[in-house]
């Protein structure tokens, strides 16, 4: 994987939690970078992919941590359909 400068990023990763929600089993995924402070956290729910995202960001100096969720009652989508 590239960073955001360009550079490649030697992540490690490892899934830190797994749950049961509505029927179905969501995986945390975190991956770090060997080098940096780096890092990115994923929730991957069953039947559904990637449900929250998180990074963090950085420019220049500034960092920050940024990211999604999937708002699943406003998107459309119906599990199994």
């Amino acid at each position: 994987m590239k960073g955001e400068d360009g550079e490649k990023l030697d992540l490690d990763c490892e899934i830190t939690d797994i749950r049961e929600d509505d029927d179905s089993k969501v995986y945390m995924v975190q991956y770090e970078d060997k080098d940096s402070d780096y890092f990115e956290k994923r929730e991957i729910r069953e039947g559904t992919g990637v449900i929250s995202f998180e990074k963090l960001w950085k420019s220049g100096d500034e960092k920050a941590v940024v990211g999604y969720s999937l708002y699943e009652e406003a998107s459309g989508y119906e599990n199994g359909q």
